[in-house]
């Protein structure tokens, strides 16, 4: 039984592997993978050059993203750096990476969704930059699924984790995003992280061992300021760590040692995530209140306002029309984002229906219950355009309920014997034998 958990892990591995690398250059050109290779220099000003003086840090005129989050950029520009790219803006010079136009506009805007075996020629050493920082978020694609195996292993059993596994794999939302030179999948790495470090935390309260709940109170922090380093609606594991965890310590009578033990663990929680966000963020150093306001306030009033005016065709003006949108292409038949769209058929609904039904039963899937709540919750909040990349996260939670449904419906139907979800079943049901 112990082995069945590692090899389902390398199995599910190799199927992402084999399903995302092949064609991963000739993978649909998206206008946004430039936009992060390009500022993959902020890398070299941080830690290489050490320059916080450069006025592109701070002034939106000189750099329109110097309000964005710089962790997704700082990954890219390491991985420019180790194989050997020690001048990053002088490559940019030497490629034509920011100068080359096609058809007298930009190639970035010229190509936007072409295929890149159709560039000019001209073209083909900017392109690499591209496909080396599509590796890179391949990285963070494969080790989401990874880590998504070991998070439902941990909460239940390794056949669950397969199942939600496989069907994130054929997720085709995920196989679309998964290999862009973005920053989704490293978002998704990091809120799957967070959950595993959410799972430890909770194990440690129950258990009462204190140096293991700072230690893991500590990690929570590192993940959630991460998180949020690479997107700004990463916020949302911050959020959601510091409800759940409060959840967890009021669902039990504490003594007044405790109490001490949580506010300090919540301490540690916010110190790091605020101490790490600030020290990888130099935007912040002349003015943190107002700038980490503008940081997050501004991204969503640019959702409301300018990208709605840019991109009417895909709006989303209302928070009803959201949940709809939502519905649609994630759980409706025929959903465009729909792991099991078959023949026109509500499978992903009654899956995600049951599966959430069997969720709320079981205490120990709490957490799965909750995550999609706040997941979906924070989805209808900010859900201004139509854009792919902004449904991944709920997709994922969409595959583990649909992934739980199906285990327990095999277990329910086809197997004699109760296929065990976790080893305190097993034990439970030998004692009665």
């Amino acid at each position: 039984m112990r082995l069945i958990a590692p090899f389902l892990l390398v199995c599910i591995i190799m199927i992402a592997i084999w399903c995302m690398v092949p064609n991963l250059n000739n993978h649909t050109f998206f206008v946004d993978e430039y936009g992060f290779v390009r500022k993959s220099y902020f890398y070299y000003l941080y830690f290489v050059k050490h320059d916080l003086s450069d006025k592109r840090w701070y002034d939106s005129s000189m750099e329109g993203d110097a309000a964005q989050p710089k962790v997704g950029p700082y990954i890219y520009g390491f991985v420019f750096h180790i194989l050997g790219y020690t001048d990053i803006e002088k490559t940019f010079e030497e490629t034509g990476f920011n100068t080359i136009t096609v058809g007298g506009s930009p190639w970035y805007e010229a190509l936007w969704l072409k295929e890149p075996n159709t560039f000019p020629v001209e073209l083909g050493s900017a392109m690499k930059l591209i496909f080396i920082a599509r590796r890179v978020a391949l990285f963070f694609t494969i080790g989401s699924i990874a880590l998504l195996f070991i998070l439902c292993t941990m909460l239940a059993s390794p056949f669950f984790a397969y199942a939600a596994s496989i069907l994130l794999v054929a997720n085709p939302l995920f196989s679309w995003e998964g290999r862009f030179a973005m920053t989704d999948t490293m978002q998704l790495f990091f809120f799957l992280l967070g959950l595993i470090f959410l799972i430890l935390w909770q194990k440690a309260w129950n258990g009462k061992k204190t140096k293991q709940i700072y230690l893991f109170s500590i990690g929570l922090g590192v993940v959630s300021a991460l998180a949020a380093g690479v997107k700004v609606t990463a916020i949302m594991l911050f959020l959601f760590t510091l409800l759940y965890t409060t959840f967890i310590f009021a669902v039990r009578k504490s003594s007044k040692k405790r109490i001490w033990e949580f506010f300090i663990a919540m301490g540690l929680i916010v110190l790091i995530f605020c101490g790490l966000f600030y020290i990888l963020h130099p935007y912040l150093y002349s003015d943190p209140f107002r700038n980490l306001y503008v940081m997050f306030h501004n991204r969503l009033e640019y959702a409301k306002t300018f990208y709605i005016a840019d991109f009417p065709e895909s709006a989303i003006p209302s928070r009803l029309m959201a949940i709809q949108r939502i519905f649609i292409r994630t759980l409706a038949p025929s959903a465009s984002y729909g792991s099991l769209s078959f023949w026109g058929l509500p499978i992903d609904l009654l899956l995600f229906i049951g599966g959430l039904i069997t969720l709320v039963r079981n205490v120990r899937m709490r957490l799965i219950v909750f995550w999609t709540g706040f997941v979906f919750l924070c989805l209808v909040y900010y859900l201004y355009n139509d854009w792919s990349r902004y449904y991944l996260p709920f997709v994922t939670c969409v595959c583990m309920t649909e992934g739980y449904a199906c285990v327990w419906f095999i277990r329910r139907l086809f197997v004699k014997k109760p296929l065990y979800f976790t080893h305190a079943e097993a034990h439970i049901s030998a004692k009665k034998d």
